[in-house]
């Protein structure tokens, strides 16, 4: 488990839960965080930080 507290993966619903937001709005940070490459998919609905700079 990582530093910060949270899974090596995790779901938008899970995220959405801890952060008390919708979780339309996650998935688009999510998406949005993807497309710059700061995180990444290994499997679809589970995400993970990627450790690149």
């Amino acid at each position: 488990m990582p530093a910060w507290g949270f899974p090596d993966t995790v779901k938008a619903t899970d995220l959405a839960e801890m952060m008390e937001k919708e979780r339309k709005d996650i998935n688009q940070a999510l998406k949005l965080l993807k497309e710059i490459g700061k995180i990444k998919s290994p499997k679809r609905g589970y995400f993970v930080a990627d450790p690149r700079p």
